[in-house]
């Protein structure tokens, strides 16, 4: 009932400054209601959003909504492809954090929605900026949807020097002429021959799932190194199991979860469970409540 009466008190407000307003009462389930008002409004709410965005104070986890109303601005802002958002967008990319804060990996979406208005802005910057930030800008470059050179470069260049992203980024960007400088990077890989780490040899696996999204195929030579790995990580798996098992036969207590056996991983970083997905887009959601 109290959702049904907060429903109709939206329906009858048309304020776009008071719609924005409210975003500061949401934690991070956004009312579906309140985000399709917001919508509604188009131009006329991008102001409000870009204020509520720029607005520190409200991105504190002590602030109304825990910190959630800069990210739902964000969120919305780039469903919108608000051109006037770009450079404050810019802004916030650059002064978060971009190992774990939410609102960095939304801003990141949101350019990218907003396409190839934000490409020159977004070039700049990373032109401009340090390695730090050079990953994230990278992320919107390809998201965008815009093709060049210049960023078919930029990725390149990071499957020189950071083999498994620049993998990872040319599976997203979708050009199939970076097939042959996958491969190339897959044969030239050596495996190292651990089995204390599930994130072993996370390159091949990164690159063998590019290869195979722009549709490549992987030689004999090259299906086998990917199944060496995997052979790999499966005896790390075992080499865990049993050590719980003695744990709990020796000691008489309950096992450890193997959950707190994962490594510490940034957002951003390629998920542990070698699906070759970042962790924010395969187990972090997971992770974070069964942790809690």
């Amino acid at each position: 009932m109290a959702s049904d009466s907060f429903d109709e008190q939206i329906d009858g407000i048309e304020d776009p400054h008071l719609l924005v307003r409210l975003l500061l009462d949401e934690s991070q389930n956004l009312s579906p209601k309140l985000r399709e008002k917001i919508l509604s409004k188009s131009d006329t709410v991008i102001t409000p959003l870009i204020t509520l965005l720029n607005n520190e104070a409200v991105q504190m986890e002590d602030a109304p909504g825990q910190g959630w109303a800069p990210i739902h601005a964000a969120a919305l802002l780039g469903e919108l492809k608000a051109e006037e958002a770009i450079q404050p967008m810019l802004r916030w990319v650059l002064e978060t954090d971009p190992s774990n804060d939410i609102l960095h990996s939304q801003l990141i979406t949101s350019l990218g929605l907003v396409g190839e208005a934000a490409y020159p802005f977004v070039l700049d910057a990373f032109e401009k900026t340090d390695d730090d930030y050079k990953l994230s800008l990278c992320d919107v470059l390809v998201k965008t949807g815009v093709k060049s050179e210049r960023i078919f470069n930029i990725i390149l260049d990071y499957l020189h020097n950071r083999v498994d992203y620049g993998a990872m980024v040319s599976g997203i960007y979708g050009d199939s002429k970076a097939i042959p400088h996958l491969q190339q990077a897959l044969d030239d890989w050596e495996l190292e021959d651990v089995t204390d780490s599930l994130l072993a040899n996370q390159e091949v696996i990164e690159l063998c799932s590019a290869i195979k999204e722009l549709g490549g195929i992987l030689t004999l030579e090259e299906e086998k190194k990917l199944k060496d790995v995997l052979a790999l990580r499966e005896k790390y798996s075992e080499q865990i199991d049993l050590m719980l098992r003695m744990d709990g036969d020796d000691y008489g207590e309950e096992k450890e979860p193997i959950r707190n056996l994962k490594p510490k991983l940034g957002r951003n970083d390629p998920c542990w469970c070698g699906s070759g997905k970042k962790y924010k887009k395969c187990h972090w959601l997971s992770d974070q409540t069964s942790y809690n």
